[in-house]
């Protein structure tokens, strides 16, 4: 499929920080539109896998150079578009991204809507703490300080740029409820975008 037929694939891109509710939006905007989403990482953690590795920020963070070095750092978003055209489907969500290459592949090859979540590191924190599944810190100044090298020096992942090329911003600080009323608001203005009311 060539670059013109791509750009009538639609893409909804989630980015924003850990504990932030990307993958919440991201579902619940995928039930709504009736599409599934697609986690930009899965990739990178097949492969983490591959190697008989436990799955943690650090390996995400160690193989996802790795992989760019090897095969390229659009590779993620290249496997999730494929995906999307075997599939058939001309929509597409997917969350957690976190490199810009990622994002400028999309927006060169699809019509691509990209959206940041956020939330203070404060609640964050307290989400990721409370779920227990990825923090690896014991402190909110760990917690940060983590994230900040995560997208600092080697690193090729660069959140808070990708956060910046959003179209929306949907922050998301309070209860669950809330959040699935600007979701609601927010599938209006995805509609609107590509034009389907």
């Amino acid at each position: 499929m060539d670059k013109e037929e791509n750009k009538k694939i639609k893409v909804i891109g989630i980015t924003g920080p850990i504990g932030s509710g990307k993958d919440t939006v991201a579902e619940y905007i995928g039930d709504k539109l009736g599409v599934k989403e697609f986690q930009i990482s899965a990739p990178i953690k097949d492969y983490i896998r591959a190697q008989g590795l436990p799955v943690t920020r650090d390996n995400c963070q160690i193989y996802g150079n790795i992989i760019a070095e090897k095969f390229g750092p659009d590779y993620s978003a290249k496997i999730f578009l494929e995906a999307l055209q075997k599939s058939g489907q001309t929509l597409g969500i997917v969350s957690g991204m976190r490199q810009m290459a990622q994002i400028e592949f999309l927006e060169q090859n699809t019509d691509f809507f990209l959206i940041a979540v956020d939330a203070p590191a404060e609640v964050r924190y307290a989400r990721v703490t409370a779920r227990g599944t990825v923090v690896e810190k014991a402190t909110l100044a760990e917690f940060v300080a983590q994230e900040v090298g995560e997208n600092s020096g080697d690193s090729i992942m660069r959140l808070f740029d990708c956060m910046k090329k959003a179209k929306i911003t949907l922050p998301n600080y309070d209860d669950i409820e809330e959040l699935y009323k600007k979701c609601d608001e927010l599938i209006v203005q995805i509609n609107t975008h590509y034009g389907i009311i």
